[in-house]
């Protein structure tokens, strides 16, 4: 457990006593038995099976807590517990996967921006006694004088022994000022809310993280106080909470990026451990096998003799796939292929990529302008296996609801087995406004569009570059989707039309 030396002055004795809550015992001092299970979303962060912090489960699969638990490691979540000290049948015991701090948080014992997500290995089985619950919306605001309550498991007061019962105690909002007033430079009025102090109840160690709720809401997590001489009974200075508000877009952010996840469909540190039987990492979900050929401008990308992404042939010498799958060791494009196993000697052409040409902005923008033409080492001999796709008109546009084409090599399921035969899947075009709301800034609707999915079917990781085909057109590049690729969100592709000119020029130099 860490001493925070706060004041120099007047109050050095009690400052340098100062203690983040999040220690190897914690407590709620003057409260009282928390009646089973009335509190669902209650999360007991555990190092070794030894609880150490506070937490509140806000997604079945995230809890948020404070920024100074990440110190303890490795970090289970218990849920639906009461009594931490027994073994429940209510009890769900899950390992923490990552760990996202605020990138502001930098030590732990750091007061400001003391924030953090833990993504669970598991998801947490929803039922009457583990429930997530909802965070403080924009208009939210939490007043002075607001009776609030805090719980938390442990020690009812100093030097006792830990109960293993959840403890919850009543408390006031005390106004900002005078908690700015009282802890000075060390209170930050825009992420922090205080209570009132009382001597004889409140938070102290191990309590870091738990939430303080107000009307039903969580409008803060336990962050610090003042302990004179490690005896919480003496607490002069007001409790102290990060506010929850001030960090809905940085907590709504990494929930979206992490559940339905801002990730490529081609992650470029796992091709260089893609196996040479290919196509290990392609899929399209709920797919089925494509007539033989019958996608003659279908091209498989590879390197080593594996499939990395799909792409399109639109020109003898061209291909047109993502940006993201660009690659510094030697890329071959095969064409007329069934199965990109075999050799098929009889169907397939095998050519070296000469040059790749990657939009000049998705360097700087990542998942945005993900688009990229690759010239081949000589023309394809076009035939009736290997064909080019007439390009849409620029500015041309798909119709909501209008069915669409998607084709690639590969699995069926995210963890399924590779297929080594061309898959297809047909999708329907969701609105643009649909898939802003949900994607919000990672969907910029000009350059890109997108398709309804239900998990069921739908692109995956390694269909990158392969062509949306719309009114036999390839009007999108798979570019990105959530992950796992078996989620109900939407698959987003670059709009092929909007980069006309650009190819155009490409192609021409």
């Amino acid at each position: 457990m860490s001493i925070l030396t706060m004041y120099l002055s007047l109050f050095c004795v009690l400052l340098q006593l100062l203690k983040s809550t999040g220690a190897d015992d914690s407590w709620i001092r003057g409260g009282r038995d928390a009646k089973p299970h009335s509190r669902p979303y209650m999360a007991s962060v555990q190092s070794w099976k030894h609880h150490v912090c506070g937490g509140l489960l806000i997604q079945k699969d995230f809890v948020l807590t404070s920024g100074h638990c990440r110190k303890y490691r490795p970090l289970q979540v218990l849920l639906g517990a009461h009594n931490i000290s027994k073994e429940e049948r209510t009890q769900q015991r899950i390992d923490v996967q990552h760990y996202y701090r605020h990138p502001f948080h930098q030590k732990s014992d750091q007061l400001d921006y003391d924030i953090m997500l833990l993504k669970l290995k598991a998801n947490a089985t929803l039922n009457k006694n583990v429930k997530v619950i909802s965070l403080p919306g924009k208009h939210d605001i939490i007043s002075e004088n607001s009776k609030c309550s805090v719980a938390g498991w442990g020690l009812t007061k100093t030097g006792g022994t830990p109960g293993g019962v959840l403890q919850e105690i009543d408390m006031k909002i005390q106004k900002n000022t005078e908690c700015k007033r009282k802890w000075g430079k060390y209170y930050f009025s825009k992420q922090m809310i205080c209570t009132h102090p009382d001597n004889k109840k409140g938070f102290c160690q191990g309590d870091s993280g738990g939430p303080i709720v107000c009307d039903s809401l969580p409008q803060g997590i336990v962050a610090y106080n003042g302990e004179k001489y490690l005896q919480c009974e003496e607490v002069y200075y007001p409790n102290v909470y990060m506010k929850i508000q001030p960090f809905r877009s940085w907590i709504h952010d990494w929930l979206l990026r992490l559940n339905m996840v801002v990730k490529y469909l081609l992650l470029l540190p796992l091709l260089l451990c893609l196996s040479p039987a290919g196509a290990t990492e392609s899929s399209i979900i709920g797919g089925k096998k494509a007539k033989a050929h019958s996608r003659p401008y279908m091209v498989s990308l590879q390197i080593d003799g594996a499939h990395v992404c799909g792409g399109s042939l639109i020109r003898e010498d061209f291909v047109l796939t993502a940006a993201h799958c660009y690659n510094s060791r030697p890329v071959t494009a095969v064409l007329g292929a069934a199965n990109i196993k075999m050799p098929e000697k009889k169907f397939q052409q095998r050519i070296p990529v000469k040059k790749s040409y990657r939009h000049p902005i998705n360097a700087k923008s990542k998942h945005d302008f993900d688009i990229m033409l690759l010239k081949l080492q000589r023309n394809a001999t076009l035939n009736k296996n290997v064909k080019v796709i007439q390009l849409p008109k620029k500015g041309e546009t798909v119709p909501d609801n209008t069915k669409c084409l998607m084709s690639g090599w590969g699995r069926k399921m995210p963890d399924g087995p590779a297929q080594d035969f061309l898959q297809d899947v047909t999708l329907n075009v969701q609105s643009s406004k649909e898939c802003k709301k949900i994607w919000q800034k990672h969907f910029v609707p000009n350059r890109m569009m997108c398709t309804y999915s239900d998990g069921k079917k739908g692109i995956c990781e390694g269909d990158s570059g392969g062509p949306l085909i719309c009114n036999h057109k390839p009007h999108g590049i798979a570019s990105f989707t959530a992950t796992p690729c078996n989620q109900a969100y939407p698959n987003v592709y670059m709009k092929v039309s909007h980069f006309i000119p650009w190819i155009k020029e490409k192609m021409n130099e």
